[in-house]
């Protein structure tokens, strides 16, 4: 699997891998608590993000022709974790064929990077299809190559996400933002166009320099900015190349037109 790691880390690391997207306030707090226990251990602590998020390619293989949506994309979530003093994150770019390896090959990608002395996983996660991915494989590799391992209660949120992400892409703005707590952001694209699966129409956005430490938005300003139908949904022409962020506050079907 190829990774790439980004942040500083010295130490042995406690690890929390997933694809953290939308980030919940649930995840929030999470991290926070993983930040906090890995550095009262004199750990560093280290998110493995895949992305695509691995769900996407089983959505191809159950559905053909659906669409995954983003909430966020995965630089944005990288910056909310190192904000929230995760000392690095390592991303996995990940591909369909990786569905049908398992715990061994994530962790000699992870390891390549990262030397690893305890691992948080989902009550519900695998790693992989078959048994080379499940829990059970799992635990009798920590068992084989001394990683302490915590199971972490299961907090139901996959309906959650998947409600967000249908209310973004029908421009549910609004709501979507009820439910996550937080607006989806995008950064500013290199090419100056912005290629979204979301309903074309017009979307109240706030322009950001940087990310707000608590995700929470006090009001500010917002702009109109108008995302015009194409194959792949919908396009944005960024609005000024000054703007490094756009948080959606609002869509067409909040009644914006």
């Amino acid at each position: 699997m190829k990774a790439k790691l980004y942040g500083n880390i010295t130490r042995p690391a406690l690890i929390m891998s997933g694809s953290w997207d939308p980030v919940l306030p649930e995840h929030v707090t999470l991290i926070d608590r993983l930040v906090q226990d890995a550095h009262s251990k004199s750990l560093d602590a280290v998110i493995v993000m895949f992305d695509p998020a691995p769900s996407s390619f089983v959505l191809r293989r159950t559905r053909p022709g659906s669409t995954w949506i983003t909430y966020n994309d995965a630089d944005v979530n990288m910056r909310i974790f190192l904000r929230r003093g995760v000392d690095a994150v390592l991303k996995i770019s990940f591909k369909e064929e990786y569905l049908d390896l398992g715990v061994a090959e994530l962790f000699e990608s992870i390891t390549e990077h990262v030397e690893v002395t305890e691992f948080w996983f989902g009550a519900r996660q695998r790693f992989g299809n078959g048994s080379n991915g499940s829990q059970a494989t799992l635990i009798k590799f920590a068992r084989e190559n001394g990683i302490r391992l915590r199971r972490l209660a299961n907090q139901k949120l996959e309906e959650r996400s998947y409600l967000v992400r249908s209310q973004l892409q029908e421009g549910q703005i609004l709501s979507a933002f009820d439910v996550a707590r937080v607006p989806p952001i995008r950064a500013r694209p290199s090419t100056g166009k912005l290629n979204l699966p979301w309903a074309p129409g017009t979307y109240a956005a706030i322009p950001l320099h940087d990310l707000p430490h608590q995700l929470i938005l006090k009001p500010r300003p917002q702009i109109a900015v108008e995302l015009e139908a194409s194959k792949l949904g919908a396009q944005l022409t960024w609005p000024d190349p000054n703007m490094e962020f756009l948080a959606f506050v609002a869509g067409p079907a909040d009644g914006l037109g």
